[in-house]
């Protein structure tokens, strides 16, 4: 469940970031520098690679975060700071792979469904 404190704002500024924009450029130079069918689908699944490796990314926590966690939890006293609340320029690896891949596919369907007449 989402609480109401919870900002989306830099969730949704990296997904428009990664997956808009970086995802429309890179299958647009492709579609573009080659009006090939086959790398479009090549790119395709590349970002299909990118999800996949991103999901499966370990999320590894320090121990110091973890240590007094359960005590704080339990008696309340967690604070704002020991939230996640990722910053656009803050993303670690697996989410930058998951909006980006996510980003080439829908691209890639895109421009596969909407230009096939003026692929090779």
């Amino acid at each position: 469940m989402i609480s109401s404190s919870m900002d989306i704002r830099p969730i949704t500024r990296g997904l428009a970031f990664y997956t808009i924009i970086a995802g429309a450029i890179t299958v647009g130079c492709v579609y573009f520098l080659t009006y090939s069918g086959l790398y479009t689908v090549v790119a395709a699944g590349v970002g299909l690679l990118l999800v996949i490796l991103g999901g499966a990314a370990s999320i590894t926590t320090g121990p110091t975060f973890v240590e007094g966690a359960d005590e704080a939890a339990i008696s309340g006293t967690m604070t704002e700071e020991n939230q996640f609340h990722p910053s656009p320029a803050d993303f670690d690896t697996r989410t930058v792979l998951l909006f980006y891949g996510l980003g080439l596919v829908l691209w890639s369907v895109l421009v596969l469904t909407f230009f096939r007449s003026g692929l090779q």
